[in-house]
């Protein structure tokens, strides 16, 4: 079983420029808590930073390139692809993209949080473009959007996967995944698509909730 997060973010992120950790600082706290696969997304850009890759590869890491991009104004993690996906808008664009590319891995982020960036019900209606929807860590016992988005998987039996959509260094490891899996990209998403997942995850305290919204609201530096 590999430990996976397959959404996360650090500095250099073209968007959330507020980040302050590197890569190297990511993969280290990785390494720490024992992730054996990571994925890291920058917004509307394709993370591929060779060096980074090769450093995860000598701490034992699978480091995945990935992006997380707007599509259709919407967030949408999308993994192993090459640098012409940063040139795509539009769901349209990105399914003509998916039939050219069948190796990459497309998960909606944070589907139901009530966001203009939430894909919400797109991911019904999309229901072959999305591998996974993403049970993201960003709520507590009492606001749990992943509770919708929990009742909708069963329903249409549709893969979700746990992600930290880390920005702060500390919520590493707070939601991950488990997949039975050898550590290769292709052996990971196969699994992924046929929903062999094992989501562990700890709810945020109401203080834990507030202190990360306010960062990320405010954009303040941090670890």
């Amino acid at each position: 079983m590999l430990k996976i997060d397959l959404h996360l973010h650090c500095k250099g992120d073209p968007k959330d420029t507020w980040i302050k950790y590197t890569s190297k600082e990511l993969i280290d706290k990785a390494k720490e808590i024992g992730l054996d696969v990571i994925a890291i997304t920058p917004h509307e850009k394709v993370f591929d930073d060779a060096e980074a890759i090769a450093y995860a590869k000598k701490q034992n890491i699978l480091l995945i390139p990935g992006i997380e991009k707007n599509i259709s104004k919407k967030h949408t993690i999308i993994l192993n692809p090459d640098k012409q996906i940063e040139k795509i808008h539009t769901l349209k664009e990105l399914k003509e993209y998916k039939k050219k590319h069948p190796e990459i891995l497309i998960i909606a982020a944070h589907p139901f949080y009530g966001t203009k960036a939430s894909h919400n019900y797109n991911i019904t209606r999309n229901l072959k473009l999305f591998d996974a929807w993403e049970f993201s860590y960003f709520y507590t016992n009492k606001i749990n959007p992943n509770k919708r988005l929990k009742r909708i998987a069963r329903l249409y039996k549709k893969p979700i996967i746990g992600n930290s959509d880390t920005h702060i260094l500390k919520n590493l490891g707070r939601t991950y995944s488990k997949v039975p899996a050898m550590k290769d990209t292709r052996n990971i998403f196969d699994s992924i698509r046929a929903g062999r997942i094992e989501i562990k995850t700890t709810p945020l305290t109401n203080k834990e909730f507030l202190k990360s919204a306010i960062k990320m609201i405010f954009r303040i530096k941090s670890k």
